[in-house]
């Protein structure tokens, strides 16, 4: 059976009474009020941009009229490289000076900005904390805000058309001499942010076509004086027309965007040069067949020319072989006829433009050249059975009879005179011409001669045998014998 006390309150009087004494136990001192020590004047804030040189001042001064050691530190601002890596802020933005007496007519704090590299363009914000550099000293620490801007860069226009042009079709060789993105201001190479192994944007067409946008990793200045950020194009599969967007970073790490516009195609003189070349081409094709080509043939008949020399070299020397006749030659004459002929025959091809001039001169000079020297050829395979037939004229039959007066064992003047033809010299072809005409003459000469003289000799036999009959003559038949 559970016992009940019969005062309930008893106890939560005792608890009551024993909250206090715990709580006590518990409880810490209360931290001191800090003193209010400084005193900015007319600045709650600071403002830098990432410029060298950019500097902020910020006006201090003793709230309390006594003179105080000041220490001011700039807290972490979150400042990053242009890949992201978190730099220490101590490097790039000084604060002076540093520690500093203050006194009542106050003193100025210079925050500075030292810019030695690229940074992420944004807005860094942060504080500068001053604070009193004493021991035990109770002093409020104050914090000013500050705010550093890192512009990057800053497009002049956020739309953008460029062309670009291919040297040669079905290829890679584009060009592009206006891919530059007007600028705000000049670009610093050695801080930008940028970077021209990573592309800006890319750029495609209705066709599925596309290329990325780099930049070139310089900076140039257009005729009118505007700082202009080079793009090149990489990847550019065929003409077309080609949309995109450019992301440059600004401040705010907001993408300034710019549209860009890129009008693809070939040079416009590529149709002109391709007509061009059809109608040389074709003009071309024309020579050959009309000039180039007639005349090779021609130098294919002069070479011919050599083979049919041959043929009638090979018949003189078999026809005058171990005779006087055998020292005539025309190979010399015949060496230079023929160089000449070819220097004709290359002049008309460097002469001639579409077509050779059969009509002119230099055309029928060279037919002339051809003839003389086929002909020439030709008479000196016959010249050999001309020389032959001469020689035999000459020896058919020995002179005989009683020689004139005083020409006892001499050969007569005329035979002489023909028998020299039969012996061998260098030759013109005009020459030979000429010797061709006196050795037919010879022939019939020789041969009317020896018919002359069988006449006479016979005649001869037919006077003396009338001379036998003298005796049985009339006086009038030995008055016309004697005449006879």
């Amino acid at each position: 059976m559970t016992t009940r006390h019969k005062h309930p309150f008893y106890f939560e009087a005792l608890i009551v009474l024993a909250l206090p004494v715990c709580c006590l136990a518990d409880a810490k001192p209360a931290p001191a009020q800090c003193a209010k020590v400084f005193e900015t004047k007319a600045q709650d804030s600071v403002a830098l941009t990432w410029e060298e040189g950019s500097e902020a001042r910020v006006e201090v001064a003793s709230a309390d009229g006594k003179e105080h050691r000041l220490k001011a530190l700039l807290g972490d601002l979150g400042l990053k490289d242009a890949v992201g890596v978190s730099l220490p802020i101590s490097q790039f933005i000084k604060v002076s000076p540093q520690p500093a007496a203050l006194t009542n007519a106050g003193l100025q704090i210079s925050v500075t900005v030292e810019r030695t590299t690229a940074v992420k363009p944004g807005v860094y914000s942060g504080s500068l904390i001053r604070s009193e550099d004493a021991a035990g000293s109770n002093g409020c620490a104050v914090r000013v805000p500050v705010q550093l801007t890192v512009r990057g860069v800053v497009p002049l226009t956020d739309k953008l058309t460029v062309h670009a042009y291919r040297w040669l079709p079905f290829s890679s060789l584009w060009t592009c001499g206006e891919c530059a993105v007007p600028l705000n201001g000049p670009l610093d190479l050695k801080t930008t942010a940028l970077r021209n192994d990573v592309p800006l944007g890319g750029i495609q067409n209705k066709e599925g076509g596309a290329a990325a946008v780099f930049w070139t990793g310089g900076q140039s200045v257009s005729s009118e004086g505007i700082s202009q950020l080079p793009v090149s194009l990489r990847g550019l599969d065929g003409a077309g027309q080609y949309e995109g967007q450019l992301k440059l970073d600004a401040a705010g790490d907001k993408a300034q965007g710019v549209s860009l516009s890129v009008d693809a195609s070939d040079i416009v003189a590529w149709p002109i040069l391709v007509i061009g070349a059809s109608v040389w081409l074709g003009l071309r094709a024309q020579r050959y067949i009309n000039v180039t080509r007639a005349v090779w043939l021609l130098r294919e008949e002069e070479a011919a020319l050599g083979d049919d020399f041959k043929e009638s070299q090979r018949r003189f020397v078999e026809g005058t072989r171990a005779t006087p006749s055998a020292d005539y030659s025309i190979s010399e004459a015949l060496k230079n006829e023929r160089r000449a002929l070819r220097e004709k025959i290359s002049g008309l091809q460097t002469n001639a433009t579409l077509s050779l001039d059969t009509a002119g001169e230099p055309y029928q000079s060279m037919l002339a050249a051809f003839k003389k020297i086929r002909e020439a050829i030709a008479l000196w395979g016959d010249f050999t059975d001309e020389l032959s037939s001469l020689r035999a004229a000459l020896g058919t039959q020995a002179d005989a009879g009683a020689p004139p007066p005083n020409y006892e064992g001499q050969t007569p003047a005329l035979l002489q005179a023909l028998a020299s033809l039969l012996v061998g010299r260098s030759l013109t072809l005009a020459d030979l011409t000429q010797t061709d005409a006196d050795v037919r003459a010879a022939i019939a000469a020789a041969q009317l001669w020896h018919t002359l003289k069988d006449r006479l000799d016979k005649d001869s036999e037919r006077f003396q045998a009338l001379a036998g009959f003298s005796t049985q003559l009339t006086q009038d038949q030995q008055s016309r014998l004697t005449a006879a």
